[in-house]
């Protein structure tokens, strides 16, 4: 469980304490070096909240209903809640939520096209098995948003 002390820091060293959160986390090249930060910085439980939280945000915004938000990720309706009302106050991180659902939603599709070109069951040359398990990846991540 994470805690915070209960007592309070000034405005601006919170300021600067966010600040250098963005600039250490917001000037990485590549994957390799985020995860090394997210490392040192993150226990791993506080990994995996930061994840779901961000997971429900999506889903949220792909209009996956509530109950299959908190069967997938293993959250609570509370968190699901707080989020849905994040959403609806917040119009600045609900657009950039729905720019990484849109991101997401073309890759989805981008990957769509490009198995059915390559593996498509039936397809003459192709492994069915696989095509079919793709098939079924796909149908899966569209009806569950992950």
């Amino acid at each position: 469980m994470i805690h915070i002390s209960h007592r309070p820091v000034k405005p601006e060293v919170l300021e600067r304490v966010f600040g250098l959160i963005f600039t250490t986390l917001g000037r990485r090249r590549n994957k390799s070096e985020f995860e090394t930060v997210i490392t040192a910085l993150f226990s791993h439980t506080e990994k995996i909240m930061i994840g779901k939280r961000m997971a429900v945000y999506l889903l949220l915004t792909k209009n996956i209903s509530w109950s299959d938000i908190t069967d997938t990720l293993k959250v609570s309706t509370s968190l699901v809640s707080k989020c849905a009302m994040t959403l609806q106050n917040n119009v600045e991180y609900r657009r950039i939520v729905g720019d990484m659902a849109a991101h997401d939603a073309f890759v989805l599709g981008l990957e769509e096209i490009i198995l059915q070109l390559l593996t498509e069951p039936g397809r003459p040359f192709s492994n069915w098995k696989a095509a079919w398990r793709n098939k079924k990846t796909i149908e899966e991540r569209k009806s569950h948003g992950i």
